[in-house]
This record gives structure tokens, sequence and C-alpha cells, in this order.
């Protein structure tokens, strides 16, 4: 199959982003259009891509890299076959600075079931590396972060579980979920944050098989920028600092 490629400027968001923010974040990512046909089922791949000028950049977030391991033309032949394999990509730049990106990527693929899963980004665009969250909050900070997060997460599954009240297969997985939250800690590979306009976006992989896996809670918090800055949260010096 001919494979119809189109690049389009991509809408970024970020915090309290300049009109000359706008225009960076336009001259920084555009999005490499890629259409997937199978039988009578269309869907479409949205990639981001990187300037030239930002090489490390480009190569943390290269087709390959995105695509988990395989080249473009492996997912499209995949797909071809048999409509599965990577079915969709969707990106958000949620902000955009010389020193900072934060990308959410939304993937959908098709194996055994159909399966909906996220990856988000937080990079220096000279170096394409990850900016821990330790370069953004103060040790205080993330005191208080990982406390807050975990006490959000157990007082949700704490009302899932009277919703659930009775129900065998929430009674299985509940000792489970409860030791994922328990066991966080900010510096795991299971726990991913994004720079938003309104603050920073904390969240942490599910657990649950997929047969199960709508007794998840939303693991999704926002810490805001007021509340960061009211405790000096939010470290002057670091990354976010002089912005």
């Amino acid at each position: 199959m001919k494979t119809i490629l189109s690049t389009l400027l991509i809408a970024v968001l970020g915090i309290g982003y300049s009109n000359a923010q706008t225009v960076m974040s336009r001259k920084t990512v555009t999005t490499k259009v890629v259409p997937l046909k199978y039988k009578d089922q269309t869907d479409t791949l949205y990639l981001p891509q990187i300037a030239d000028r930002l090489p490390q950049l480009q190569k943390a977030l290269s087709e390959k890299e995105l695509l988990t391991g395989e080249t473009l033309q492996d997912v499209i032949n995949e797909y071809t076959e048999c409509g599965c394999g990577i079915t969709s990509l969707q990106y958000e730049v949620t902000c955009l600075y010389s020193d900072l990106i934060s990308i959410k990527l939304t993937y959908e693929t098709m194996g055994a079931y159909p399966s909906t899963n996220q990856r988000w980004l937080t990079l220096n665009p000279n170096t394409g590396k990850a900016i821990p969250l330790s370069k953004i909050i103060t040790p205080r900070g993330l005191q208080f972060i990982k406390a807050e997060y975990k006490k959000i997460l157990l007082n949700r599954i704490s009302k899932d579980r009277k919703a659930y009240a009775g129900d065998a297969d929430y009674v299985a997985v509940l000792p489970k979920l409860m030791s994922s939250v328990n066991k966080l800690s900010l510096d795991s590979p299971q726990v991913k944050y994004l720079v938003t306009k309104e603050g920073i976006l904390l969240s942490s992989e599910t657990i649950l098989p997929h047969v199960a896996e709508s007794f998840e809670p939303d693991r999704n918090v926002l810490f805001g920028y007021n509340q960061l800055m009211k405790f000096k949260y939010l470290d002057a010096k670091g990354v976010l600092g002089k912005h």
C-alpha cells in the first residue's frame, strides 16, 4: 500500500504562552499524518516531528521510539494485514520552553482485545533526556506531593470499595490496588508527570489486567501552580523557576 504522508502544524498548549512562545512551538513540532487501511477499516497515526535544530530531541522522539521499537513500515504492514497492532497514535504538547517539553502520547492497539494507553514524557529539548520532577519541585515539595498523591488515591479506592461492596471480583483485586499505592515512589518508572498550563499533572501506571481494569481508580492528580507557589514547593532555581 502506498503511504500518503502529510505535514500539519499542531496547536501547542503551555503555561501562559506568549505569542513568541506560540511561534516557537510551531517551529519546533509539526505533525506527520499517516493513514492506515485494512479492508474497509481506516485509522490514523499522528506522529510529532521535531525541527532539525534539536537533533537530540529528534532522537528521543524518533519514529522507532514513538512506535515502541517498531519501524513505521512495520506498523503499516501489520495494520494492512490484520487491522491489528498499533491502530492509532495521537499526541499533545502540554508545555514547551527552550529547556523543557512535556508531551502526552495516546496509543490505541489491537491484539487479543483493544487497548488504550498513554506515555507521558517531560524532556530537555536540547539533550533529549528526561527531566526528573526533582528539577522542578523542591525536596519539601516532593514530600508533600508524594504524601498527597497517595492520600488522594487511597481516598478514591475507599470510595470505590463502598461502591463495589459485595463484589467478589473487586475484593480479590483490592489488596493489589492498595499495595500499588502504598509502595509508590516518585522515582519509580511507574510514576509519570506532565507540565501543563494549570500545574503539574501526576499519574501512575495501572496494574490490573484487562479483565479487571474497570476497578482501577483514576490515577491522575493535578497540583496547581497557585498551591505549589503558595507553599514554595516550586523550585525558584529549577527548570520552571525562570519561567
